[in-house]
């Protein structure tokens, strides 16, 4: 049951830590890809949701949506500091250098029209920095990576076929009586 529920978690659908793998090495790379990524995430959550007649999913997937302008905003704003000489890694990977703070605060005071709070403000500068700081691994990296999830989720789909097989009483007796001993000798 576990490799089930790995399975179904293995998903690449946001929120869902499939999802997670496929944005950081494939759709991170673009602020475009994260936003379509992120909504034909939220759509499958609420098509898997209506298929599945969950309502949860359905839930899962107001949220979803609800947040694809701030991530986009995000993602623009990082990749436009990326293009500039901004020093991204801080010295001690706890705190934001200033200047490097200065420097988003300003992008993020000109990408909105709205007054901000500070800790609204706080909160974007962090995850900007955060957004410049995870670069996604190289190419040959990103294809073993997803080499690697394609496996596990493929090992997650055998085991959940061969539970359900299992769980059929006729097919567990067909596969009883193939595997018992034979009945006439062989001399």
């Amino acid at each position: 049951i576990l490799l089930l529920l790995n399975g179904v978690n293995l998903l690449p659908v946001l929120p869902l830590d499939g999802g997670w793998i496929f944005h950081t090495l494939v759709f991170s790379r673009h602020p475009i890809m994260d936003a379509v990524f992120r909504v034909v995430a939220a759509l499958a959550l609420f098509v898997g949701g209506s298929f599945a007649k969950s309502k949860v999913l359905m839930y899962l997937g107001i949220p979803m949506l609800m947040s694809i302008p701030a991530a986009y905003r995000t993602a623009r704003i990082a990749a436009e500091l990326n293009k500039g000489d901004l020093p991204p890694v801080s010295p001690d990977e706890q705190n934001i250098p200033p200047e490097t703070a200065n420097t988003i605060i300003g992008a993020i005071k000109r990408s909105t029209t709205k007054p901000q709070s500070n800790k609204m403000m706080a909160q974007q500068t962090l995850q900007v920095f955060e957004t410049i700081n995870a670069r996604p691994p190289g190419w040959a990296t990103t294809l073993a990576l997803l080499f690697a999830h394609a496996a596990t989720f493929g090992v997650a789909v055998v085991f959940g076929i061969v539970f359900i097989i299992g769980q059929r009483s006729d097919l567990r007796n067909i596969f009883i009586n193939a595997a018992s001993l034979p009945k006439h000798k062989v001399s």
